[in-house]
């Protein structure tokens, strides 16, 4: 089982009961909390004390909100937090664009998608292991999710992570930084700099924009389509 906490937001209790069903073996319902409205789960993030959400399963389908509009606001409130959709449409994915969206799983067929979904999030834990790095002062523990990308600068590395913090590194060059971080989740896209997908909220003809930082980065020619391909392939 993998020990993380989840919630399932989803507006029919016929589905509270057989997510916990189907999901018993890979989860311990004791860290899952279950919310049929978005409104009661915003007010656990602000207000719950020690508690952070990890993955969250969002019904896209909702008789009276829009969940893909409920995965912006959560995105912008904390973009770490994994989503999973639910939904019983197949031709919506493209709306997941931008948002740190792990799968979509179709409700008729959650039995046979379920175990793969986990199979998926045991993978992402590796995010959540923190890192050492030296900087200049001291050293400085990160964990992988928290670095949005990592850039060379004047012969210097810096760490740029998503509460807006730069740190200046005793790193040597960007390979070093690539060993570091060491997960598929980071993609090198031009020759001075190394970027966390999972922040990428848009890709144009050159450049991608990560709006957590409110920063546009330039993609390199020979890189652009490995870069969409591995971003679009995060959503499928």
């Amino acid at each position: 089982k993998v020990f993380m906490n989840y919630a399932l937001l989803d507006d029919q209790k016929s589905f509270h009961d057989y997510f916990k069903e189907q999901s018993k073996k890979y989860i311990s319902m004791l860290d899952c909390s279950f919310y049929f409205d978005s409104k009661s789960l915003f007010d656990d993030l602000k207000n719950r004390e020690n508690w952070h959400l990890d993955i969250l399963f969002l019904d896209i389908d909702l008789k009276y909100e829009s969940g893909f509009d409920i995965a912006k606001k959560l995105y912008n409130y904390d973009p770490t937090i994994i989503v999973v959709y639910l939904t019983s449409k197949n031709n919506l994915i493209h709306n997941a664009f931008g948002l740190n969206v792990l799968r979509f799983i179709y409700k008729p067929f959650f039995d046979e998608d379920v175990e793969g979904v986990f199979n998926l999030i045991i993978n992402e834990i590796d995010l959540y292991k923190p890192i050492l790095i030296k900087s200049h002062r001291d050293y400085v523990s990160l964990s992988k999710k928290d670095i949005v990308y990592i850039s060379k600068e004047l012969r210097k590395i810096f760490i740029y992570t998503s509460n807006g913090m730069r740190y200046e590194t005793n790193i040597c060059n960007l390979n070093e930084a690539k060993n570091l971080v060491d997960s598929d989740n980071f993609m090198m896209i031009n020759r001075s700099e190394i970027v966390n997908i999972i922040y990428i909220s848009e890709i144009g003809d050159r450049r991608l924009k990560i709006n957590t930082l409110n920063k546009e980065l330039l993609i390199s020619g020979d890189r652009l389509i490995d870069v969409r391909d591995k971003w679009r392939k995060r959503y499928v």
